[in-house]
């Protein structure tokens, strides 16, 4: 709850909208699973979707982290869009602690399927077709679960779950530490993108793993890879 207390405070911070536990309308399939109204404007006047949050691990799924997936898509001035969220924490057992223990990976999992179910959510356009994630470019679509990941680690919403301000604040500083090595390893993979396909010619006698060795030795801080065709073969998330 304390997680979930700072995310959704901080969903209502950045984007001006709230999550409220939804009226008991519909049957859910497990005891565990939430059902949420998220709502613009006060009292709830504004509806602008649902949300199904089933953050406990049960037999036959497994998965780490969290996740998010579209239960029914935006239909302009028709359909109000509805995204779960599911995740694979240890339930706590009966008797225990009444919380279930969330790390630091844990809860930048979960606010980066936050991120994925919004931009699900928020979305306003008339053209149903481009809704949510639809139609849209492969190198941008992680973008808003990425956003929302970093405010993770933000001080005063780390404060907001809970957390101690003295750890609070030795957590966002940690999260910024080589920081300037995964811009590096960034520009490294873009230059390598951009050259690949802008600028490469096989003809020349040049091989693909030359050129990421070759950028590699400019602009990567550590020692470039050892081998960098495996690279060239996958898309990267991280």
């Amino acid at each position: 709850p304390r997680v979930l207390e700072g995310l959704f405070g901080l969903v209502r911070r950045l984007f001006d909208v709230s999550f409220e536990v939804a009226p008991s309308e519909v049957e859910l399939w497990n005891d565990d699973v939430r059902h949420l109204v998220l709502s613009r404007g006060a009292g709830g006047a504004g509806r602008v979707g649902a949300l199904y949050l089933d953050a406990y691990r049960r037999a036959g799924r497994r998965r780490q982290g969290f996740w998010a997936d579209v239960a029914l898509s935006h239909i302009w001035r028709t359909r109000k869009p509805v995204v779960h969220i599911v995740g694979d924490l240890v339930r706590p057992a009966a008797g225990g602690r009444e919380e279930a223990e969330l790390s630091l990976d844990d809860v930048r999992a979960l606010f980066r399927a936050m991120g994925d179910a919004l931009q699900e959510l928020l979305t306003e356009t008339p053209i149903d077709l481009a809704a949510g994630r639809q139609v849209q470019e492969l190198d941008s679509v992680d973008l808003p679960g990425r956003f929302m990941e970093l405010w993770a680690l933000d001080g005063a919403t780390l404060r907001s779950m809970g957390l101690p301000a003295a750890e609070a604040e030795a957590a966002a500083a940690a999260a910024q530490f080589h920081s300037g090595l995964r811009m590096a390893e960034e520009v490294r993979l873009a230059r390598t993108d951009l050259e690949l396909h802008a600028a490469f010619d096989p003809r020349k006698g040049d091989r693909p793993a030359d050129v990421v060795a070759r950028i590699a030795q400019e602009v990567a801080a550590g020692q470039p890879p050892l081998d960098g065709r495996a690279a060239l073969c996958q898309f990267p998330e991280a």
